[in-house]
């Protein structure tokens, strides 16, 4: 009964704006305003032909009555010619359809303007996923992704929506769903909802409160593309159109995780400054330094030991347990300095270039093993049919250098861990994608955490690379 009521609040509150009356699916309004614009060229057509036909009705009128002028009066009257008449018939008809098109059109403008300002995207990715490394077990997987959302310009200053996706609720860092349970149903909720305000006498201020997605720049380092945060946040954005510098933004963030009645809640909090550089016509360059500061993240080692929380990588962090050997806590506090230098340069049209690098520090972390690398390159994309793209990242991930749970869920370890991805993706159809991705990784001291290194090899104190294919088919709307 509370979920019903949940999705109950939601349904009003983005399409309370709606007339009565079933709105269309996406594809029924692709459909509708396909059959409005056919419709409205034919009601074109026709106009003409009755403009041509409404030419020729007068000029045989009009000779049929200079001919009747020349008949003498006694003469009995005549029938009027074949083709007049069929004429007088096609234009009659001509006239009724155009009617009836007029009205059915009308109708179809009227229920595709009852969709207001609201805008409907989504995507479906099928993916077949491999694994292999020495000493353990060959994995073969099929996985799938389902995301739909829908957004809404509320009024000239609000905007919000909601996002729909499919995966586990204990992950929050991926909504893929692996195909297995014995064919029972898959769980599809909430990935996002929140509220924006932008006033008009402010342009360059923008508030954010639900679940969205990340205001600050960020890369996989830190938190995963599929993790969206929940809180809220605030954005100053400031463009300057005849200065190399192109743009400064400011973003700070409240960010709640684990909110308790006793105890101390759980949140991040933290701020971002964003400088974007005009090099060229071609070149432009961004750079972001962002401060991001767990308060009470013991909560998230507690949730992963007791399995309330199960993240796509296993826990790789340093850890406290109790004489139990149960996880009280992270042995280190975290408190990041993550700093971003990305470069774009416009080889080509659809040749674009990108190089990215990332590097995060643990500020509160005693030990040594407190920082991560992420560095990227990147040729191409994904736009236009028979588009290509390639990348290349290297990472290298120290034990404690962030926290495992939220940072990229397909390497080898979500931390201690040194880890390659190579990628490539073809752009079958406007909407269709085929993508290749190789994940080549182990973990860089394996000592640090042997429970995840396979059996043989423990003695060795030795991690064979592990190789992760995944093959994607995307469709996007």
């Amino acid at each position: 009964m509370r979920t019903g009521r949940v999705w109950g609040g939601l349904v009003l509150l983005f399409l309370g704006s709606v007339p009565l009356g079933a709105s269309p699916a996406p594809s029924e309004l692709e459909t509708l305003k396909a059959q409005l614009a056919a419709q409205q060229q034919q009601i074109k057509q026709l106009q003409e032909l009755l403009h041509r036909q409404g030419a020729l009705l007068e000029a045989l009128q009009q000779r049929l009555e200079g001919s009747a002028g020349s008949v003498q009066a006694a003469s009995p009257p005549q029938a009027p010619a074949p083709d007049v008449e069929q004429l007088s018939k096609q234009v009659d008809a001509v006239a009724e359809h155009a009617a009836e098109l007029g009205t059915a059109v009308g109708g179809l403008e009227k229920k595709v303007g009852g969709l207001g300002n609201f805008s409907f995207s989504g995507d479906l990715r099928v993916r077949y996923e491999p694994f292999f490394q020495d000493g353990a077990p060959q994995r073969h997987r099929e996985r799938a992704r389902l995301r739909f959302e829908v957004q809404a310009d509320l009024t000239k200053e609000l905007s919000g929506g909601f996002r729909l996706a499919s995966g586990g609720l204990s992950d929050p860092i991926t909504t893929n769903q692996t195909l297995t349970g014995f064919f029972t149903r898959k769980p599809v909720d909430l990935d996002r909802f929140w509220l924006t305000y932008k006033p008009e006498q402010l342009p360059w201020l923008s508030l954010t409160a639900g679940k969205f997605a990340y205001p600050w720049y960020r890369t996989e380092l830190t938190f995963d593309d599929e993790l969206n945060p929940e809180g809220f946040s605030q954005t100053l954005s400031f463009d300057f159109p005849d200065s190399p510098l192109a743009n400064l933004t400011l973003v700070g963030f409240e960010l709640p995780f684990n909110v308790v009645g006793a105890g101390g809640d759980s949140f991040i909090w933290g701020g971002q400054v964003q400088t974007r550089w005009r090099l060229s016509e071609r070149a432009r360059l961004g750079l972001y330094a962002a401060g991001v500061n767990f308060r009470n993240a013991d909560p998230i080692a507690r949730a992963i030991g007791t399995g309330q929380l199960q993240p796509s990588s296993p826990l790789s962090n340093s850890v406290r347990v109790d004489a139990a050997g149960n996880i009280i806590g992270f042995a280190e506090r975290f408190a990041y300095l993550d700093l971003i230098a990305e470069l774009r340069y416009r080889l080509r049209p659809r040749w674009p270039v990108r190089l990215t690098f990332d590097f995060v520090n643990n500020l509160r972390a005693a030990s040594g093993e407190r920082s991560g690398y992420w560095a990227v390159v990147a040729l191409g994309r994904t736009e236009e049919k028979g588009d290509w793209a390639f990348g290349y990242t290297f990472i290298r991930i120290e034990r404690d250098a962030v926290i495992g749970a939220y940072s990229f869920s397909d390497l080898r370890a979500a931390t201690n861990v040194v880890n390659h991805r190579l990628s490539t993706a073809y752009q079958v159809q406007k909407h269709v994608t085929f993508g290749y991705v190789l994940l080549v990784g182990r973990l860089f001291n394996p000592q640090d955490n042997l429970n995840l290194v396979p059996l043989p090899f423990r003695a060795l104190v030795r991690d064979p690379f592990l190789r992760r294919m995944q093959f994607d088919v995307i469709y996007k709307f």
